[in-house]
């Protein structure tokens, strides 16, 4: 039999694991460790960081058009458009 890990869980019961569902759990866990960092990453390099405010505000019929359709929720609008500090 492969390798197996016990835990014990709330009721005190082991329990087994077989090595793929370990190995799922270590890549779903690296995935969401990762994946800000690479899509932030991406993101970046598509979309110039120093010309981004240019980019929102001469798109921003559309995204007003995408948030009336209810395509952007108000918190990702409020990501793109964050209120200003007064």
């Amino acid at each position: 039999m492969a390798n197996m890990i016990t835990s014990q869980s709330i009721e005190n019961e082991p329990t087994i694991i077989s090595e793929e569902e370990e190995n799922y759990a270590r890549m779903s866990l690296l995935l969401a460790g990762k994946s800000l960092s690479a899509v932030r990453a991406l993101f970046d390099r598509e979309f110039d960081p120093n010309c981004l405010h240019t980019s929102l505000r001469n798109a921003s019929n559309k995204l007003q058009d995408l948030k009336h359709k209810r395509i952007i929720n108000q918190a990702q609008w409020n990501l793109l458009f964050p209120h200003k500090s007064r």
